[in-house]
């Protein structure tokens, strides 16, 4: 069993589930949220389950879509060319190479901890990412193909 999963909301109910990125069920149709859950916050819904026999949205039961990815995990949602320039700002700058050293050394990067976000702000602003690049990767959002 994984760590993360992903839920498909429609309307403030969970309509589809899965544990494997790539793979969407039946269930889930084109306009769907897609968030991504821990394990432990996919557990805690199940005693919610509404009497139509589907999940409530965790965000509207007072529960976080936490997203907790291994370093290695974190680090796939960079391009190669992102992920090199981090490395090259990070020989300039002690901070973002402290923040990069604790990262790839973390047990977990919780996507939504101010520190990871202060991190990516700080590659921001050294010109390694776009706003908009920081925003797709504080959502678990992997970077496209080549």
């Amino acid at each position: 069993m994984g760590d993360l999963f992903f839920l498909a909301v429609r309307g403030g109910r969970v309509v589809g589930e899965w544990e494997t990125a790539g793979y969407q069920p039946p269930s889930v149709q084109p306009g769907d949220e897609i968030i991504r859950v821990s394990y432990a916050t996919r557990l805690a819904l199940d005693p919610r389950r509404g009497e139509d026999g589907l999940l409530p949205d965790p965000r509207t039961v007072g529960l976080t879509a936490i997203i907790r990815l291994a370093p290695l995990d974190f680090f796939s949602l960079f391009t190669a060319q992102e992920f090199a320039k981090a490395t090259e700002e990070a020989m300039a700058d002690p901070v973002l190479f402290g923040w990069l050293l604790r990262a790839s050394g973390a047990q977990y990067i919780d996507l939504n901890d101010p520190l990871t976000e202060e991190g990516l702000d700080a590659l921001v602003a050294g010109g390694v990412l776009t706003a908009a690049r920081k925003a797709r990767i504080l959502s678990g959002e992997k970077p496209e193909a080549p």
